[in-house]
């Protein structure tokens, strides 16, 4: 969380604490001590006037190891690929390693992300899980 997650609804209600406790003490109370008071109090969930919103935000990470796709390729080629941990190189399929750079890339990309590679772009154009898929996909 940070500051600028404080609804507007929050501040005003923290406007009229200030202007309520400068009252009650009799000595002007700022509207800015109040909100980093109240602030700190949320991270905790002990403030009355700030809602606790949630610290940690969770990415999802999309993992395309071991899955096989249809790749575009800005050149016009369209490839069946496997995204492996180790690429076999006596395999029929068509293999990318994870270590290699556009590996790396595949690995986290969904259906019509476009990443570039020594001037050479590509895209996903669609992700299967059995070759008979991927080889249906290719030839229509």
């Amino acid at each position: 969380m940070n500051i600028d997650d404080v609804t507007p609804e929050e501040l005003i209600n923290l406007r009229n604490i200030a202007e309520r406790e400068s009252f009650n003490s009799g000595k002007e109370v700022l509207f800015q001590d109040i909100l980093i008071r109240e602030y700190a109090l949320s991270l905790h969930g002990l403030s009355k006037y700030i809602s606790k919103k949630s610290k940690v935000e969770v990415p999802i990470i999309l993992d395309n190891l071991n899955k096989q796709m249809i790749v575009d390729f800005s050149d016009g080629d369209l490839a069946k690929i496997k995204l492996v941990e180790n690429a076999d190189l006596n395999s029929i399929d068509k293999q990318i390693s994870i270590n290699s750079p556009v590996g790396r890339m595949l690995r986290t990309m969904k259906v019509d992300d476009i990443q570039e590679y020594n001037g050479l772009y590509f895209s996903i154009v669609k992700i299967v899980s059995d070759t008979n898929q991927a080889t249906q996909a290719v030839s229509n």
